[in-house]
């Protein structure tokens, strides 16, 4: 509901800016968002230009989708090289818009402008980047150049067959906790060769062992969790076109939902996290796997 006036405690809010996946929009991710917001977090969700499936600015302009077509006569090499350089790309504009959003949101706070309804209220010192599949990595290379976001949460964002979290010339490295929270996968589900899984899963392991501490890969292992599992397109075909049952659906939701709020808890309010931080048996349908010790 527009113009609602926040709530009076606590007196600072800790914030999420959000990225939503390649060719979609932050309004795919309401269930996700609401959750957060009503634990008492800000989220600032962003819709990328040329990367979300429309974007509408205050002129009436109406940005759509970059889609790009592979030019013909390609090999698999050069395919390969073609994609990775428009996705460097793609990533490269989704994490300054995510550190655009950031000094915004600090700006608009300190404003004191009765336009603002949060002026004064965001902690601009606790504020997490978190995005799904492409968003992921935008948030994941948006924390590589701000040591000012506090942590990080990349949501299914592997960049299956390459690496699991993006790799630039500059060779920047996350200094913040990480949260790479993935659905489970077999090959025969994923693109690329036996040869190049086993060399994405070398190097996936390398870039989490070179993480900050308190990081963590987390594999979920629920009946029905996929790719689409993280947003609520799973919502809107329940028990149609191989999606699960609306029970699984949520079921998947909450199991998300309960890691993501653990994580920013830890990492944004300085709270013990049981799930991540106990035993295996505490939650049988993932598996915990902790980083920089």
């Amino acid at each position: 509901m527009e113009g609602v006036q926040a709530a009076k405690k606590p007196k600072r809010f800790p914030v999420v800016i959000f990225s939503h996946g390649n060719g979609g929009t932050s309004f795919s991710y309401a269930s996700l968002i609401e959750d957060l917001v009503s634990r008492g977090y800000v989220v600032a969700a962003v819709e990328h230009t040329q990367t979300s499936v429309a974007v509408r600015f205050p002129d009436g302009r109406i940005v759509p989708f970059r889609n790009e077509k592979m030019p013909a006569g390609l090999s698999r090499a050069e395919s390969m090289q073609w994609r990775m350089e428009g996705a460097s790309a793609a990533i490269a504009e989704g994490a300054a818009d995510i550190r655009f959003v950031k000094e915004r949101l600090a700006e608009l706070n300190a404003s004191g402008s009765q336009q603002f309804l949060l002026a004064g209220r965001l902690d601009v010192n606790r504020v997490a980047a978190m995005g799904h599949s492409a968003g992921g990595a935008y948030a994941v290379r948006a924390c590589q150049l701000d040591s000012g976001l506090a942590a990080c949460v990349d949501l299914d964002g592997g960049m299956v067959p390459v690496a699991a979290l993006p790799v630039y010339p500059d060779g920047a490295a996350m200094k913040q906790p990480l949260l790479l929270l993935e659905a489970n996968y077999i090959e025969s589900q994923m693109t690329g060769t036996k040869a190049e899984f086993q060399e994405y899963f070398r190097k996936k392991e390398q870039q989490l062992q070179s993480c900050a501490p308190g990081s963590y890969n987390v594999i979920l292992k629920s009946p029905g969790i996929a790719h689409p599992s993280f947003s609520d397109i799973p919502l809107f075909f329940a028990g149609t076109q191989g999606y699960p049952e609306i029970s699984a659906v949520r079921h998947n939701h909450r199991l998300i939902q309960s890691f993501v709020q653990a994580f920013l808890d830890k990492n944004l309010r300085g709270r013990k996290a049981p799930l991540l931080d106990g035993s295996s048996r505490a939650h049988p349908e993932a598996t915990v796997q902790r980083y920089g010790r």
